[in-house]
């Protein structure tokens, strides 16, 4: 670990953490070992990582087998630090060029997510969307950052395996999926709690903002099916990472898409 990182090397890691530099760049700051190691497992191209940064004493002969071949820069405790988002980093972080999967295969299981405010909220649900294997990601504009640190950290690596579109003017699209014979659901308080007359197995499935749900302007279409969660006490709504949890088990267990 014998690299050295320039003084505009250091500056331009550190201005990350903003997201206009994250944006300009096209880069992002991923940290620890597990998420450097899942996004190895990903198809992303190896070539999209462009630092891996070790502080000084950091030691895992593992990991550095698994990165032998990219230069690692090495820093002291006290300037790695400042590169970090977390409060006890583990001592390693890389540097990540901004992109997403894109798959191959129709896409017949798509979630849309309309401003999703929380970083934390929104990487749970990317780490629900992988863990049940939906085919796409749709989030709108006006939505948290996915390559906010904490959306990272949320995600567990979900982020470098999903195919996710960003900035989406989601009325349009869901009008534009709806023509292409895509059944959208919406998650409302006053949907039906039943799921059923499936006419097609292509659908979309829409949350919303958590304080204000799915916006009127899409909730106004009446080709779009409103559904709820059913409710078993007087509790007024659930967060919506949860909602997606239970919602997407129970789409993808019914559908069998």
């Amino acid at each position: 670990m014998s690299e050295t990182l320039t003084n505009n090397e250091y500056k331009l890691i550190l201005s990350l953490q903003n997201k206009k530099f994250r944006d300009l760049n096209n880069l992002y700051v991923i940290e620890g070992e597990h998420l450097i190691e899942e996004y190895l497992k990903s198809e992303l191209p190896n070539e999209g990582i462009k630092y891996i940064i070790a502080r000084n004493d950091y030691q895992n002969y593992d990991l550095e087998e698994k990165v032998s071949g990219f230069n690692i820069y090495s820093l002291n405790r006290a300037k790695f630090d400042k590169l970090c988002d977390t409060k006890s980093p583990q001592g390693v972080l890389a540097v990540v060029e901004k992109k997403t999967v894109t798959a191959n295969e129709e896409n017949k299981f798509v979630v849309a997510l309309e401003f999703i405010n929380d970083p934390g909220n929104l990487g749970t649900i990317l780490r629900t969307c992988y863990w049940f294997g939906v085919d796409k990601v749709l989030i709108s504009e006006n939505s948290a950052d996915i390559y906010n640190p904490k959306t990272i950290r949320s995600t567990q690596g979900a982020l470098f395996h999903l195919n996710i579109e960003t900035d989406v003017n989601l009325k349009t699209k869901l009008e534009g999926l709806s023509t292409e014979g895509f059944d959208i659901y919406l998650t409302t308080l006053d949907g039906k709690p039943a799921i059923n007359g499936f006419s097609t197995d292509k659908f979309v499935l829409v949350f919303g903002n958590e304080a204000n749900g799915i916006s009127n302007e899409i909730q106004d279409n009446s080709d779009y099916r409103q559904i709820k969660i059913d409710s078993y006490t007087d509790c007024e709504s659930l967060n919506v990472a949860v909602s997606a949890g239970i919602l997407i088990s129970e789409f993808r267990n019914i559908l069998k898409v």
